[in-house]
C-alpha cells in the first residue's frame, strides 16, 4: 500500500466554537474543547469559519501506524 493509504490524520481541539470540520463524505465534527477526531488522510476536510469566537485553536497529527 502507499504511504497515504495507510497514514492517519489527528485533530485535537484546544476551543469550544460554532467552527465545525467538514468533511467531504458530508460528516461533520463540532469544535469541541478537549476533543480528538481520527480519520484516514486521504479523507478531505475543511475548517469553517467560527462567528462565537475571535479564535479557533486546534493541534493537527499525521502519522503512519506501525505494523507488530
Amino acid at each position: 500500500l502507499e504511504r497515504e493509504e495507510i497514514s492517519n490524520t489527528g485533530i485535537f481541539y484546544l476551543d469550544t466554537t460554532n467552527g465545525p470540520t467538514e468533511f467531504e463524505d458530508g460528516s461533520v465534527c463540532n469544535s469541541v474543547m478537549n476533543r480528538f477526531v481520527q480519520f484516514p488522510s486521504t479523507l478531505k476536510h475543511r475548517s469553517v469559519s467560527q462567528t462565537d469566537t475571535a479564535q479557533r485553536r486546534g493541534i493537527n497529527f499525521n502519522w503512519i501506524p506501525i505494523n507488530k
